[in-house]
């Protein structure tokens, strides 16, 4: 998430949030506070302690994003896959489909 000038990335299982100037340096600098999080909880012995999700708001965020990205993936599948099938089998495929929407209006 953009802030100002850097960009905040949360862990969205422990409160645990870092910056960077970039996604890569929020990610890295992210990761080193987890690591450092976890390493005090064990040596504090407060291992039960740590877990503490984020509002569902944060959550919200993370899986709208992550929807938007599956589907651009989709989207990228159906054009790749679309470039390697030729005219002629999508042609015959449309008709293959229009016969059963036929057969299954008769049937």
């Amino acid at each position: 998430m953009k802030e100002g000038d850097v960009i905040v990335a949360r862990c969205l299982d422990f409160t645990v949030s870092s910056h960077g100037d970039d996604e890569k340096d929020a990610l890295k600098s992210l990761a080193e506070a987890v690591k450092e999080y976890i390493i005090s909880a064990v040596e504090n012995d407060a291992i039960d302690t740590i877990f503490d999700p984020a509002h569902d708001r944060y959550w919200r965020i993370y899986n709208e994003s992550e929807a938007k990205q599956a589907v651009s993936s989709l989207k990228n599948f159906i054009r790749k896959s679309f470039k390697t099938v030729s005219n002629e089998k999508i042609f015959q495929s449309i008709a293959d489909i229009k016969y059963a929407q036929a057969f299954v209006a008769f049937a």
